[in-house]
């Protein structure tokens, strides 16, 4: 986030596996499972894991076609994977942060309230918030998570 201005790289291959998981955990609930019991197992992730598997196959290489993705992950990240923003000069704070945050804010205390809200209304993460993975019993969430907030000097300010 630039100040409250949200920018997010988005991964197509992560929207198809998503909904895929979302389809066929609502297709469980249809035929009489419960939430808890796809807590305990969830077959929607089971559902999707050989694309999971293959994913790899597409990270980091433009040349495997229109699903490749770039990843900060020790490797080279091509080119075009590389986006560059310029920085108003108006911008006052700077939020980096990883994606097991379902929605950013520009504290993190909010951010992690807005997580739990999350977990809390769809602990399976197939409605609300549709993702890979759900809230495991007896964990705290879905993902591990980063959030860093760097505040920017004040534009006239002696450094």
């Amino acid at each position: 986030m630039l100040d409250q201005g949200l920018i997010q790289n988005t991964k197509i291959i992560d929207d198809i596996t998503s909904t895929a998981r979302s389809l066929f955990l609502e297709s469980e609930i249809a035929q009489g499972k419960s939430i808890e019991e796809l807590r305990q197992h969830d077959t929607g992730r089971a559902f999707i894991l050989p694309l999971l598997e293959r994913q790899t196959i597409f990270q980091n290489n433009p040349s495997a076609g229109q699903y490749w993705f770039p990843v900060i992950d020790g490797f080279d990240v091509p080119d075009e994977g590389i986006h560059i923003l310029s920085l108003p000069d108006d911008v006052d704070a700077i939020v980096l942060a990883s994606d097991g945050y379902p929605y950013l804010k520009d504290t993190l205390e909010a951010s992690e309230q807005a997580l739990q809200e999350v977990l809390l209304d769809d602990p399976l993460l197939f409605r609300k918030y549709k993702t890979t993975k759900g809230l495991q019993t007896g964990n705290v969430s879905f993902d591990d998570r980063a959030y860093v907030k760097i505040a920017l000097p004040k534009s006239g300010m002696d450094e």
